[in-house]
C-alpha cells in the first residue's frame, strides 16, 4: 500500500475512536490522510500530506491536458469570363465568386485545471462557432496599348464580429523604352480570432510594475520595483476586426534601352505604405497598469467601491458596493475601491488604505495603430567576362517608419526603427560568374546597426523614447558557392555559408534575444556539399 488513510472522532478528552482503511491510487495521483475533528456542534475536514515526503510530491503535481478541436467546412464558388468586351488594348476579363465557411472552435481543459486545482492555472475551456459568407470579384481593363488597369472588391460577413467591405485598385503602364510603373492602393480586413472571443478567464499570476503605487508613495518611476499581480485574463466577445489601408508604388528600368554605355543594367524601385487600425492588441497586465498610472485609454474615470469582505477566487468584489464615482479617494465606508475600463474585462482593484494592486483585469482590446512605411531598392548588371558572364545584384531595403503608440492605451506614436532589433537598413550584395556547366558565387550580407537602450519620456511626456548606447554594430557575412554540372551523374554544390564565423550576438548590454533570432542565423559558420541527379 502508498499509505493509509485515518478518521478520528473525539467526542470527549476521553474518547476517541478511529477508523483506519488502506487506499492507494485515486486518478493517479496521492491523495494523503483525512482527519474529521469534532468539537461541540462542528466538524471540519482536514487534507494533511507532508510536503517533503513522496506523497506530498504527488498530491501537488497534475497532469495538465487539453483538446482543441477545430472543425471546419468551406465551400467556393467561382466564374471566371475571359472575354467581356473589347477595349484598345484587348479584351477585358472578370472574376466573380463566392466563399463560405463554416467553423466550430473548442478547447476542453481538464477540469483539475478548470477548477482551480493547479498552481498557477494551467488554462480554462473556451469554444465558439463562426459563420462567414464572402462575395468578391475582380476586373481587368487593358484600356490601351501598354496600360492596365485593375479593380477587385470583397465584402465580409462574419457571425460574430460583423461585416466589412474591402478593395483594391491597380494600375499597371509599361513603356516602349523599357519603363514599367505600377501603383496599388486598397484596404485590408482581419477577423479576431475564435479564442481571443471565446476563451474562458484564466488565473496568472504576472510580473508587472505598478508605477502608480510608487508615485503615490514618493518613488521615482527608475526605483519603482516590479512584483507578482494577480491578473484574470479574459477573451473579448466585443472584439472588432482590424482594418488597413495601404499603397504600394514601383518603377522599373531598363537603363540599356536609354543608353548603350547601360546595356545590361536594369533597376528597380519599390515604395509601400501600411496604415492599420484598430489594432487587436493583447492587453496585458503591464499595460492596465500603465494605463492607470497615465489616464490612458484603456481604463475609464469610473470608480465603484465597496465595504470590506475582500475578493473572490475569481477577482470579483466579495464586499457589499457602497457607492460610485469618478475619483480613486474612497467614501468612509470602503475598504477597497475597482476602476472599469473600456471593455468589463479591464480593470484594476486596489485598496482603499493604502492603493495597493489587489486584482487586474487583462483581456485583448482595439486599441492603437501602426504604419509600416520603407522602399527596397534592387539592380541588375550582366557583362561577359573571359568567356563567361558575370552576374551583379544588388538588393537593398531601407526602413522608414514602424511603430505605433509606445504603450497600449497611448495615443502617441513611437517610430521603432533603429532601435533595439530594428534596423533601419540591410542588403545583400551578390557576385555570380558562370562559365559553361560551372559557376562560383559570394554574397554579402549586410544588417544595419541599431541601439540597445532607450530613454523613454515621462507619462505626462506621451512616453516617447529617444535611442541610447551601447549600439549593435553593422553586421557583415560573407557566404561562398561553387557549383559544377556533371550531367547524367548530377551536379555538386560546395558551399560555405557565414565563412569568417561571424558572431551575431555580441553582449553589450540590453540583449533581447528574440529580436537576434529574427535577424541573424546563429548557427555560426556552415559548410556543405549537395550533389542532386534528376532522373
Amino acid at each position: 500500500s502508498d499509505w493509509v488513510g485515518e478518521i478520528r472522532w473525539e467526542p470527549s478528552d476521553n474518547i476517541e475512536v478511529s477508523v483506519s482503511h488502506q487506499v492507494n491510487k485515486f486518478y493517479g495521483t496521492d491523495i494523503g490522510r483525512y482527519y474529521l475533528d469534532y468539537a461541540g456542534l462542528a466538524s471540519n475536514l482536514y487534507y494533511e500530506t507532508p510536503f517533503g515526503s513522496e506523497d506530498g510530491l504527488y498530491a501537488l503535481s497534475a497532469t495538465t491536458v487539453v483538446e482543441y478541436d477545430n472543425h471546419y467546412e468551406k465551400t467556393d464558388i467561382i466564374a471566371q469570363i475571359s472575354d467581356l468586351f473589347e477595349l484598345p488594348g484587348g479584351s477585358a476579363a472578370m472574376v466573380v465568386g463566392y466563399e463560405g465557411f463554416d467553423n466550430i472552435y473548442s478547447a476542453q481543459y481538464d477540469k483539475h485545471s478548470e477548477g482551480g486545482y493547479v498552481g498557477g492555472s494551467a488554462g480554462n475551456s473556451g469554444a465558439g462557432d463562426r459563420s462567414v459568407d464572402s462575395y468578391f470579384a475582380e476586373v481587368l481593363f487593358p484600356v490601351a496599348n501598354g496600360l492596365e488597369v485593375n479593380a477587385a472588391v470583397r465584402s465580409d460577413d462574419y457571425s460574430d464580429v460583423g461585416g466589412n467591405d474591402s478593395f483594391k485598385v491597380g494600375v499597371l503602364w509599361e513603356g516602349e523604352k523599357g519603363t514599367s510603373i505600377k501603383a496599388n492602393t486598397g484596404t485590408g480586413f482581419r477577423a479576431p480570432t475564435m479564442d481571443t472571443l471565446y476563451g474562458v478567464t484564466t488565473f496568472s499570476a504576472n510580473t508587472a510594475t505598478d508605477y502608480l503605487a510608487c508615485a503615490n508613495a514618493g518613488i521615482s518611476q527608475s526605483a519603482c520595483a516590479s512584483k507578482q499581480v494577480s491578473t484574470l485574463i479574459t477573451s473579448n466577445p466585443n472584439l472588432a476586426a482590424e482594418t488597413s489601408d495601404s499603397t504600394t508604388f514601383s518603377i522599373s528600368q531598363d537603363l540599356g534601352e536609354l543608353t548603350p554605355a547601360l546595356q545590361n543594367v536594369s533597376v528597380r524601385l519599390d515604395w509601400y505604405n501600411i496604415q492599420m487600425e484598430d489594432l487587436i492588441s493583447s492587453v496585458s497586465t503591464q499595460d492596465v497598469l500603465y494605463s492607470d498610472f497615465t489616464n490612458g485609454n484603456l481604463l475609464t474615470s469610473n470608480y465603484e467601491y465597496y465595504a470590506s469582505g475582500g475578493l473572490t477566487n475569481d477577482g470579483s468584489a466579495a464586499g457589499a458596493p457602497v457607492g460610485t464615482g469618478t475619483s480613486a479617494t474612497c467614501p468612509a465606508n470602503a475598504a477597497y475601491y475597482k476602476r472599469l475600463g473600456t471593455s468589463p474585462a479591464l480593470y484594476t482593484i486596489r485598496s482603499c488604505a493604502n492603493g495597493r494592486i489587489d486584482y487586474v483585469g487583462a483581456s485583448y482590446a482595439n486599441q492603437g495603430e501602426f504604419e509600416v512605411e520603407g522602399y527596397d531598392f534592387f539592380v541588375d548588371y550582366t557583362v561577359e567576362l573571359g568567356g563567361g558572364d558575370l552576374d551583379f545584384t544588388l538588393e537593398y531595403s531601407q526602413i522608414e517608419d514602424y511603430g505605433g503608440a509606445p504603450f497600449i492605451g497611448s495615443d502617441a506614436h513611437q517610430n521603432n526603427v533603429g532601435f533595439n532589433g530594428y534596423p533601419e537598413n540591410r542588403y545583400n550584395l551578390i557576385l555570380n560568374y558562370t562559365w559553361g556547366d560551372y559557376g562560383i558565387g559570394v554574397t554579402n550580407r549586410h544588417i544595419g546597426d541599431f541601439a540597445f537602450n532607450s530613454d523613454c519620456a515621462s507619462s505626462e511626456e506621451g512616453g516617447l523614447c529617444t535611442k541610447a548606447g551601447p549600439y549593435q554594430d553593422k553586421y557583415d557575412t560573407i557566404d561562398i558557392q561553387a557549383r559544377a554540372d556533371f550531367g547524367k551523374y548530377g551536379s555538386i554544390t560546395v558551399g560555405v555559408i557565414n565563412a569568417s564565423d561571424k558572431d551575431p550576438l555580441p553582449d553589450k548590454g540590453g540583449v533581447n534575444y528574440d529580436s537576434y533570432t529574427g535577424l541573424y542565423d546563429n548557427r555560426g559558420k556552415i559548410t556543405y556539399v549537395r550533389w542532386k541527379i534528376s532522373l
